[in-house]
């Protein structure tokens, strides 16, 4: 009886910096040496979770569609910076609203790999994970490949 392969899935998160422009990149060479179909997630908080204080000015306020749209924004491009603007095999892309830690955690759910960003600190040999990335530690459905980006990033050209 043959067995039918089953495409490997990768779930990454992006959120504009450059430690998630980085996991993105990872992500990208691993879905191509496996395979693998490739999932950006970018999530966002509505703009009540942003600015709970009700002193806070409404004009420094943000709409949810604003708010929506500039996170839409960042995915496009996040995915844009490595993919290029007209690529052919862009990956598919995940926008929601929600805490990201979750979001991410529901796309995971049915992934075989999470890749998110990670962030240094001002030594080389110490490296810290955010409460996102240590909340997907904790709970992910599979297992979680964090990266880093550069110490001393390539001066641009």
């Amino acid at each position: 009886m043959s067995e039918v392969a089953r495409v490997r899935r990768i779930v990454v998160g992006v959120n504009g910096s450059e430690a998630s422009i980085e996991a993105l990149r990872w992500a990208v060479r691993e879905a191509y040496l496996t395979s693998g179909e490739l999932t950006v997630v970018h999530a966002w908080l509505t703009p009540a979770t942003l600015y709970p204080a009700p002193y806070a000015p409404a004009r420094a306020r943000m709409s949810s569609d604003e708010a929506c749209e500039r996170a839409g924004a960042e995915l496009t491009a996040a995915v844009s910076q490595v993919f290029g603007p007209n690529a052919a095999d862009k990956p598919r892309e995940v926008l929601k609203c929600g805490p990201p830690a979750q979001v991410l955690l529901d796309e995971a759910a049915d992934a075989d790999l999470l890749v998110l960003g990670g962030h240094r600190c001002d030594t080389p040999l110490r490296h810290t994970a955010g409460a996102i990335v240590a909340a997907c530690l904790r709970r992910a459905p599979c297992p979680v490949v964090v990266v880093s980006s550069p110490l001393h990033p390539k001066p641009a050209v």
